[in-house]
């Protein structure tokens, strides 16, 4: 499944609750594979990763944003989730970290 699949995506900012964790999971993939390209010197693929990460991290954003007023402990979880992606070691790390704040969010929604 492709993370641009309309299905997924509720507006431009947002992903389907239901489905979303599916675009966190396929960009972590395309992230991991660019990933190895620059380690092999394909430094032409860095704004890709630089990008991928971004979006992933307005997503999260957006949905901790959206789910303000919610559920104390889960916004909690999001916010660490948002911290932890700041030291984490790879930009495919950093995806699994916004994902996961992102699901927290989602679960705090009343």
């Amino acid at each position: 499944m492709n993370s641009l699949d309309p299905s997924l995506w509720a507006s431009a900012n947002t992903v389907q609750p239901a489905s979303g964790d599916q675009v966190f999971k396929e960009e972590k993939s395309t992230v991991t594979t660019l990933s190895d390209l620059l380690k092999k010197g394909m430094t032409a693929v860095q704004p890709s990763i630089t990008a991928l990460v971004g979006v992933d991290r307005n997503l999260a954003l957006f949905a901790i944003n959206d789910a303000a007023g919610g559920d104390p402990k889960e916004l909690a979880k999001a916010s660490d989730e948002l911290a932890k992606s700041d030291s984490a070691n790879s930009p495919a790390d950093q995806i699994q970290h916004y994902g996961n704040a992102w699901q927290s969010a989602i679960k705090a929604v009343p």
